[in-house]
């Protein structure tokens, strides 16, 4: 048996501590109140598993910490470098307390983990992993990311994906099960890229390229009902959003700040939606399973942590 501690985060968090609880290990939650956990959920088997969890409020991280074999971050661990990420209201934990708390006894494992932590831990002696350095991470979370974000997508607007004009920017893991989803609907979808190999794979798939350099790239624009961003940077600027119509839904799922103009888009009354963690939001408890099973997986491999059939 283990005793691990989850932080922060959001409710991928409180399901991964059902399952924990469930194979028989010892949890503390740090930061996430039980009021906050029987608000947010409302499933009276989950609530149950619940009871047996131990929660301990921010300014108390040292004691629950403290004797924890495993401490489990959220994805990402922080998103401005300073504060640890989390969902919750009045939840309010910097980098800097949890990380003076950790032992060399004690592993952290968390998403998107910034290299000055990395460094920091393997100064002290401190064993990590970045769940996104797992190879089936990627792919297995971006199913939930994709499914959530077409679904946000139509939500927010007038029309249906189907036969509807999709302009999917980013052709990598999440980009390439996205226009999968959108094509199984029944939208017409064209995908951009930079490499020729990306081209090749897209026109393989029977997806319609375009490259984002093109001469006549931006007239383009005008004809999509939908808009799907996935790359971590300002691609879509006022020059292209000048031509984007104002039917258009853009869902931007790339890493804040985003994709695009949002000042630009604002001002002339585009339809943009910054959409992130979408896995924690609308998939938590399948989510939540992946990251139970890649834990199990990377003790086994790696961490001193391990017994066999103990975990």
């Amino acid at each position: 048996m283990f005793h691990v501690t989850c932080v922060g985060g959001d409710l991928r968090q409180l399901y991964l501590a059902q399952i924990l609880i469930s194979a028989g290990h010892s949890v503390r939650i740090l930061g996430i109140s039980q009021e906050d956990c029987q608000n947010l959920t409302a499933c009276d088997t989950f609530c149950s598993k619940c009871r047996q969890i131990d929660f301990y409020p921010c300014d108390k991280v040292q004691e629950a910490v403290s004797d924890s074999d495993l401490i489990l971050g959220p994805i990402p661990l922080t998103t401005n470098g300073t504060d640890i990420t989390c969902s919750y209201p009045h939840f309010q934990l910097s980098l800097e307390e949890l990380l003076s708390c950790l032992t060399p006894a004690q592993y952290l494992i968390a998403g998107m983990i910034p290299s000055f932590v990395e460094q920091r831990l393997s100064r002290q002696n401190i064993n990590s992993y970045d769940y996104l350095k797992n190879a089936s991470f990627a792919r297995l979370n971006a199913i939930a990311t994709a499914e959530g974000a077409i679904s946000y997508a139509v939500e927010h607007s007038t029309g249906n994906l189907h036969l509807s004009q999709v302009l999917i920017l980013g052709y990598g893991t999440c980009g390439s099960l996205l226009a999968e989803k959108c094509k199984g609907m029944n939208a017409h979808v064209t995908v951009t890229g930079r490499r020729e190999e990306t081209r090749a794979l897209a026109v393989s798939s029977g997806f319609q390229y375009r490259e984002l350099q093109e001469p006549d790239f931006a007239r383009t624009l005008e004809q999509y009902n939908y808009i799907f961003n996935t790359i971590p940077d300002v691609v879509l600027d006022k020059s292209l959003l000048s031509h984007v119509s104002a039917e258009c839904t853009i869902v931007d799922i790339a890493s804040a700040p985003g994709g695009l103009d949002y000042q630009y888009a604002d001002s002339h009354g585009l339809n943009t939606f910054l959409y992130l963690g979408i896995p924690g939001k609308i998939a938590p408890k399948a989510s939540a399973q992946i990251l139970y099973d890649i834990i199990l997986n990377r003790l086994k491999e790696r961490s001193p942590l391990y017994v066999p059939q103990s975990f």
